[in-house]
């Protein structure tokens, strides 16, 4: 599930082979896109509300949103299995969980993936993925109990995420993690461990 930052809408796909856009302030169903070849594993929704990208077991699809129906021909990225994708907040980049340990930014419009936008460092899937507020990189965390912060930036001068910020709970798989708005490297994180950790650089207290 995604939700689109200008619109009041939610995307969302689901075992049943469908990805399907719904109006939160209305609550009602506005789109439902045909039934897909394989089954959905993620979905992330462009902020202007025209694009989604949904992931299926040996591809990642690049729609349009066209009035009430996704188009028909949608762009398509050679990922397998990814599991979770983000979108930047200005649309122009997103963040895919590749492989079983890596994040792959794309460039929406050129479809570019630069080796310094290859991200590693995660010992295991990743589970999410929240950009920071200006978009220069990103947060995630994953089932090996890291939480990981990416400077774009530096990681296309060094190809290193920033190691000193890295946060690590033994015998926890985390599965979500957002950013604190206006706090830079300040971040919620939850786990199975059912408790929600305000992490900061410099500690992360229950």
């Amino acid at each position: 599930m995604d939700v689109c930052i200008r619109k009041q809408l939610v995307v969302t796909c689901s075992k049943d082979k469908t990805i399907r856009i719904w109006n939160y302030a209305t609550r009602t169903l506005e789109i439902v896109s045909g039934v897909l070849s394989d089954e959905t594993l993620a979905v992330a929704f462009h902020p202007s509300g025209f694009h989604v990208i949904c992931s299926l077991v040996d591809k990642i699809s690049i729609y349009n949103v066209l009035g009430q129906e996704f188009s028909s021909q949608p762009r398509t990225l050679q990922i397998k299995a990814c599991k979770e994708i983000k979108f930047s907040n200005g649309g122009h980049l997103f963040a895919c969980a590749y492989g079983t340990n890596a994040i792959w930014v794309y460039n929406f419009y050129t479809e570019d993936c630069p080796q310094f936008y290859q991200c590693k460092g995660h010992v295991n899937r990743v589970r999410c993925i929240d950009w920071f507020e200006n978009d220069t990189g990103f947060t995630s965390c994953g089932i090996d109990g890291n939480v990981y912060y990416y400077d774009l930036i530096v990681q296309k001068e060094t190809l290193q995420r920033l190691n000193e910020k890295d946060f690590n709970q033994k015998n926890v798989n985390f599965t979500s993690v957002v950013n604190l708005p206006g706090r830079p490297f300040e971040s919620f994180v939850v786990g199975n461990d059912k408790n929600c950790l305000l992490y900061t650089s410099d500690a992360a207290d229950e």
